[in-house]
């Protein structure tokens, strides 16, 4: 299956080969000296290896208006906008998972209300098992549930805030006052060794409702 439209970027292929290539970083000894800039930076070497000139890839987009950047947007053939995350924690207890899940979701809200120019817009996690048990967790303790397997949907209401412990709420606050629905699909699922896995969604534009095919 392939989720990218003629004459765009063969995003299974980058992902397949982003993984590969963090898994040579872990094979190599380096597993606990990634970080999220080498994910990125990962992803860019794939975007080169598929035919993207370096030219049209940007790091830390920004667009008037909105106080922060998008991790990297690729401006040709086709505009896509990607965002990041790589929540590291040396140990389990005492870690800041709340704030971690609210950077997760906010991710997936600044990719939904990106321009209606880009087409592709990509929330790319790589997640511990520490981190995928949290989430597991969120999802039993909160009902928030974010889909990590290929095919879930993961959809945020327009009064999610309520749901979500305050260290998370407040990381999506400027947008929880526009009664707009988030919607995003697992695509993607690489392992990295038995403690990474590599997790891709696809994001919708923010709605007026769920979709047509959801609850």
């Amino acid at each position: 299956m392939t989720w990218h439209a003629p004459g765009d970027i063969p995003w299974e292929k980058v992902w397949e080969s982003t993984a590969t290539r963090l898994d040579g970083h872990r094979v190599a000894g380096l597993q606990a000296l990634l970080t999220e800039d080498v994910l990125r930076f990962a992803v860019v070497q794939e975007l080169v290896e598929v035919g993207v000139a370096p030219k049209n890839i940007e790091a830390e987009w920004r667009r008037p208006m909105v106080p922060d950047a998008v991790d990297l947007v690729v401006l040709h053939p086709t505009r896509s906008a990607i965002e990041f995350k790589f929540p590291r924690e040396p140990r389990e207890t005492n870690a800041a998972w709340t704030q971690h899940l609210g950077e997760v979701i906010k991710d997936l809200y600044r990719l939904a209300h990106m321009p209606t120019d880009f087409a592709n817009r990509w929330c790319v996690q790589l997640l511990s098992n520490r981190m995928l048990r949290y989430l597991d967790g969120v999802s039993d303790r909160r009902g928030v549930r974010i889909g990590l397997r290929p095919g879930d949907v993961t959809i945020l209401e327009p009064d999610l805030s309520l749901h979500l412990p305050p260290t998370a709420a407040k990381a999506i606050a400027r947008w929880q006052n526009d009664g707009l629905w988030v919607r995003a699909q697992c695509r993607v699922v690489h392992d990295i060794g038995n403690e990474l896995r590599l997790v891709a969604h696809t994001v919708e534009p923010a709605s007026a409702g769920p979709g047509p095919s959801d609850p």
